[in-house]
Parts: structure tokens; sequence; C-alpha cells
């Protein structure tokens, strides 16, 4: 351990107590409660054989988590491998099987020694792939299995059984026989979930080398940018329903009653992703779009696993694209075009308002050759990039209401429009991950935005014409 290292663990272990149960019985969990608070402690364990309670304080719980963050690099995927809060507790819960039973007295430095050990055994012990089955909403129609990067989606009932230790018939028996045990236990929860949320696809996907907290969330965002990428390459709105079914994602069917004058109005909607779109029609756009698909289903896959050449790029890619998704599919003008502006300023990583207004104005000339007095619709770059930045900002900081049904004008009284913004931002996600495939084949520059749009803007490539869904 370095020597900042020893310094926090030697904080912490003074932070640590090993305390008697009291002597009352029964003890209900409002004593326990009452009790492990008074003296202080936050994370703790209770040993009913030794009848002690073991643990930290807040003071000793901060000490962990700072040395969690120096700690974190030991892992190959560095950061995202664990977060500094579960590796905190994780630390706590390693010192308290040690302590516990330890005398009073500083640590010696054999005990930091074998301390480390079982720090670096428990990062060892995270260096697995675990593999996630997330049910979805896809698409309304039945379809045929498709991959996006490293997440695969197919039919629920595709799901490998097998690889769960079960047989086909524990969890669809013949006739009216009943679900068996085990098959309650590993899939009951996951066919309850996808019954209720409408979803009928599974969304495959195996994630190394994180701690399961963080594996479960990598699995989550993983998906929801494979979803981005459908709705990259489909008619706007027509999957704007795609989701997990864990997602904060409104019901694809909804049902409404209203009275007037003593009328009354019931009213029913489907929005299933994909309705309009016909039986086989996501298949046919998939494949038309099949290098597309490849490109950004490699950003995704660098993001998961690092594997790309420009990884940075890769992960802002990423990062753009869920807040794409998370745009699409919201039903407020207002909110949807602070989600598409936040989408290009991600992007192209603007620091502020005026930076995001230089970035997007660089990316237009970069990709489209579009520059700053040149017409895009009956305005100019520059009028397009000030009125979707301008209308973020009145929106996130109050000078337009929220909850409003039109859009604010944008700069120079210029009106703006969601259809726009949401354009602007799928052909710019498009055309930045096509970008990231040959600068990495090139081996042009740094892995940084900056590089990428100075080198884009040198090389007098031709627009890139994205293909309209």
């Amino acid at each position: 351990m370095t020597p900042s290292e020893i310094a926090f663990l030697r904080k912490a272990h003074l932070e640590f107590k090993n305390l008697k149960l009291p002597s009352k019985r029964p003890m209900d969990d409002r004593d326990l409660h009452d009790f492990l608070h008074g003296e202080g402690l936050v994370e703790t364990s209770i040993n009913l054989r030794l009848e002690a309670a073991s643990g930290f304080t807040r003071a000793g719980m901060l000490a962990l988590s700072q040395l969690a963050g120096d700690l974190r690099p030991r892992s190959e995927y560095g950061a995202r491998s664990v977060s500094r809060q579960s590796l905190a507790k994780a630390l706590a819960q390693l010192a308290i099987a040690i302590w516990a039973e330890r005398p009073a007295g500083p640590l010696t430095d054999r005990e930091i020694a074998e301390f480390d050990e079982k720090i670096s055994a428990w990062f060892a012990s995270q260096d697995l792939v675990r593999t996630h089955y997330i049910p979805c909403t896809v698409n309304a129609w039945p379809t045929e299995a498709f991959s996006i990067g490293p997440v695969r989606f197919y039919p629920f009932n595709e799901i490998p059984v097998e690889d769960l230790g079960l047989k086909r018939e524990d969890v669809w028996p013949v006739g009216e026989g009943a679900m068996s045990s085990l098959a309650e236990i590993h899939i009951g929860d996951l066919l309850r979930i996808a019954g209720m949320r409408n979803a009928g696809t599974i969304a495959e996907v195996s994630i190394p080398g994180r701690e399961k907290t963080q594996s479960n969330l990598t699995a989550d965002i993983a998906v929801d940018v494979a979803l981005a990428i459908v709705q990259l390459l489909t008619p706007p709105g027509m999957f704007k329903r795609a989701s997990r079914a864990t997602s904060r994602a409104a019901p694809v069917w909804w049902a409404r009653l209203s009275t007037t004058d003593g009328t009354v109005s019931p009213d029913t909607q489907n929005d299933e992703p994909g309705r309009a779109f016909g039986p086989g029609a996501l298949e046919i756009a998939l494949r038309q779009c099949a290098p597309a698909v490849e490109s950004m289903g490699s950003r995704l896959q660098s993001y998961v696993d690092g594997s790309g050449v420009r990884p940075a790029l890769d992960e802002t890619w990423c990062n753009a694209a869920y807040w794409y998704h998370e745009a699409v599919a919201e039903p407020l003008d207002t909110v949807a075009i602070a989600k598409f502006e936040t989408t290009i300023e991600v992007l192209f990583r603007s620091e502020n308002s005026s930076g995001s207004k230089k970035r997007l104005l660089q990316g237009l000339e970069a990709f489209f050759g579009k520059k700053r007095d040149d017409d895009i619709g009956g305005i100019t770059a520059d009028q397009l990039a000030a009125s979707i930045v301008t209308s973020r900002s009145r929106v996130l900081h109050g000078t337009w209401p929220t909850l409003h049904t039109e859009l604010p004008d944008g700069k120079g009284s210029v009106e703006v429009n969601i259809a726009t913004a949401e354009q602007l931002a799928r052909f710019l996600l498009i055309a930045f991950s096509e970008a990231v495939d040959v600068y990495g084949a090139a081996g042009a520059g740094d892995d940084t935005v900056e590089a990428l749009l100075a080198w884009r803007l040198q090389q007098s490539a031709p627009p890139v014409v994205p293909r309209s869904p």
C-alpha cells in the first residue's frame, strides 16, 4: 500500500469500534438502532455468537471512502469496476471480519500487509464476466434476434434456460402444470415484471470486471444505449417507447377518462414501439443500416470492455447517445429540447452555453460542411446553434416555464422546432461515430473531441449526409 493509503487505513481504524450489545432482552429493531446511533456507528455487523456489534463511525467511513478512491485503479477497468461507495462498504466488511476479535491497539505493519492482500483478493474475485438478462419493450411485432454491439435482443421465450440450470418444461410446463420451484426462484420475478411492462424481448449483455452493483448498472446503461441506436436508425417517434422494463418509462398503452357537461369520454391510446412500422420493418431497417449499426455498436462495445482504439471518444459518444434515448421518450417539448441540446453538449464536451454554441458550429462545419453564415432550412447555421442553446438555457434556468405547451423562441426570436433539434442530434451522433472509425483507423491524433474536430476540419472531407430513417 502507498503511504497515503496506509494513512487512510489507520485513520479508519481509529474510528472502528467493538461493542458489547446491551444486556436488555429482548432487543427489538428500535433498541438496536438507538444503541448503534448513540455510539455513532453508521456501518456495522452484528455477531450473535459474541453478542457484539462491530463497525465504523461516519469519520471512519469517510476515511474508507478516501482509501477506496485511491484503490480503484487496481482494477483493469479503473473507476468503472466499482463505485467509491460500494468499495468503501466492501472495505468496511473486510475490516470488520478481521478486526472484530482483534485486541485494542494500533495496526501493525504485518496487519496492514495482510489487509492489503485481502484487498487484492477482493479485486481478483471481481475479475469475472456477469451475463445479464434484461426484459425490454422493443417492438409491437414479433422480431428476429439481432445484436447491437455487445447487446443481443431476442424474444423472451428464447431465453437460454439451460444456462440457468433449468429445462424449458420447468419454466413453461405442458398443459396446466405449474412452474417448477427452481424456475420460480430463478426466473419467476423476471417473467412477472416482463408481463407487467409488456416486455416481450430479452436484452442479453455480458459485463466483464465489475462488482455486482456496478455490473448491474453498466448492463442497464448498455441496453439503453443499444435502444438509442435503434431509435437513431429508425423513423423519428416510431420507437420512442422502446425501453427496459426496469427503466423510468411511460406505459405503452394508455387509458384515459374525462367528463364534460355530463358527457363521458373514455379514451385509449396504443404507443407500442414500432406498431405503425409494420411487421418485419425493424429487421429491414437494421440490415439497410448495417454499417451504422456496426459503427455505433463498436462505440458501445468499447464502453463495456474498453476494447476501442479511442476509448475516451467511444465513451463520450455513449454518454451522448444515452441522453438522446432520454430525449426521444420525453413527452414535454420543453424538457425534450433541453435533453436534445444536452445530447449535443455532451457529444462535444461543451463547458458552458458559449462553448456549446462554438462546438455546435464546429460540428456543423466539420461534419456537414455548413459554416456560420450558411443557410440551413431558411436560417443560418449561427442562428440554428444560438436558438437551440438559448432555448435550453431558458428552460433550465426558469426564464421559460417548463410546464408549457410551447417552446421558447431562440436567440433573435428564432422559433425553435423540436423536430429540428431531434434531427440535428441524430445526424451529429451518426456522423460523429463514423468519424471516430476513420480517425481511429488513421491513428491521427489524441483521444479527445477537440483533436477529432480539428482533424476533421483539416481533412477537406466531403460533408457527411446521414441516411434519413
